[in-house]
């Protein structure tokens, strides 16, 4: 990356894992899932620490709810809509 993003992104994965809203119908069901998922993963060889997380820093969404720092909550907005996010 051209710009330090404030947190370390080397050895990092990330992925999509999409929930059947008819196997899964309430967030509690959708969000229990996802608490088993994480518990798997963090006692996976190797794996140092896992999290979930709605939205992925710099990608289409990820702004959403977030203050760029340096920036008006007015200057943000106007960016995302600019931009298609």
């Amino acid at each position: 990356m051209a710009v330090d993003p404030g947190f370390q992104t080397d050895n990092v994965m990330t992925m999509v894992i999409p929930v059947s809203s008819k196997k899964y119908p309430t967030d509690e069901q959708s969000l229990a899932v996802f608490q088993k998922l994480l518990e798997e993963v963090r006692v996976l060889p190797g794996v140092n620490h896992a999290a979930i997380s709605s939205t992925v820093p710099f990608t289409r969404g990820a702004a959403d709810g977030h203050i760029i720092e340096g920036k008006s909550q007015r200057a943000a907005t106007l960016h995302r809509r600019r931009s298609g996010s």
